[in-house]
């Protein structure tokens, strides 16, 4: 939580990611999420209002008590959550509060590429007849 924001950046940076997750170093709760920080977070909480970077402590700034999924929750489930809440990032949580993972939108996009990559494509005749044309409900 004392890391600055100019730190976490860095490190962001560093490993090519967009967030980081602050975790507690104290014994009785050690490993447990505290809370994540965000690139939507180092613009909204520490560029816009003018804070310093090198002296600004992430735990000043990050976001507390994140939504959170756990190892079992299924693809739909997490794409619904992080719709509802506008998440880029999602922490996934072991049932001790660990974090294990972060899932994050660019994994989805590939996780349904993947998914639908294996589908044919069919000719606009075909697709009339599709039963998959009206998805949308709005008949």
């Amino acid at each position: 939580m004392d890391t600055t924001v100019r730190e976490a950046v860095a490190l962001m940076r560093k490993v090519g990611t967009s967030c980081v997750l602050v975790v507690s170093e104290v014994s009785e709760a050690q490993g447990k999420l505290l809370g994540i920080f965000t690139e939507r977070d180092l613009l909204r909480r520490v560029v816009a209002i003018g804070l310093p970077a090198q002296e600004t402590p992430v735990g000043q700034v990050m976001t507390r008590d994140p939504e959170t999924l756990g190892v079992g929750d299924s693809i739909a489930f997490a794409i619904n959550r992080m719709g509802e809440g506008g998440y880029r990032n999602v922490p996934i949580v072991d049932r001790a509060g660990v974090p294990i993972a972060v899932l994050s939108v660019r994994d989805v996009v590939r996780h349904l590429r993947d998914v639908f990559s294996g589908f044919k494509r069919i000719d606009a005749e075909e697709e009339l007849r599709s039963p998959w044309t009206d998805i949308g409900g709005s008949g």
